[in-house]
């Protein structure tokens, strides 16, 4: 099942010694209830008054986004990458969001989200985000969605557009093609 995608066992790091190791609980997509708004969210990982760089969104918009596709994106990053935990209890997977370490350092913490026909990514870096980074994550991406379009024999046609850091991931309005964007 695990070959699938149908289940997964999350990286999550050991806090007394900063290993990384696979959970002992596996996740399945359809089990994962429990949600929180991101305003939220973001809230438990940026305290107030502390200097943190955040990213604009990186969004993925599709013309039809199955939610069988992000979960298959989403069982990528659970494999691949170290989940973060809030306050060191409980991991930060929730319905169609999910938080996790881009390093070991623990200086950036990326979010991933699904909302209606898009796939929406933001780093929030407590130093400057490097652009290598923000393009590494691009072309991680975009790696990812080629490789379900080609396991899954369907061709989902996406523009890559971003928006600015603090509006809302899920709305259409304010999304801007990189095109777009060299004009101005």
């Amino acid at each position: 099942m695990e070959k699938f995608d149908i289940i997964v066992q999350p990286l999550f790091r050991d806090t007394d010694n900063d290993i990384c190791q696979k959970s002992h609980l596996y996740y399945l997509p359809c089990m994962i209830r429990k949600s929180l708004p991101f305003d939220y969210i973001k809230k438990m990982f940026i305290k107030e008054n502390v200097k943190v760089t955040i990213t604009p969104w990186l969004v993925f918009e599709f013309k039809f986004l199955p939610l069988a596709y992000f979960n298959h994106i989403l069982f990528y990053y659970l494999r691949n990458y170290t989940v973060c935990k809030v306050e060191t209890l409980h991991p930060a997977v929730y319905m169609g969001k999910a938080v996790f370490y881009v390093d070991r350092e623990n200086l950036s913490n990326f979010i991933i989200c699904f909302s209606r026909n898009a796939i929406s990514l933001q780093i929030w870096n407590w130093s400057d985000v490097d652009e290598d980074m923000y393009k590494k994550m691009l072309n991680e991406l975009c790696d990812q969605i080629e490789n379900i379009t080609g396991t899954l024999g369907q061709n989902l046609s996406y523009h890559i557009k971003a928006k600015c850091s603090t509006g809302d991931f899920y709305k259409s309005v304010g999304r801007k093609s990189f095109t777009e964007m060299k004009k101005h």
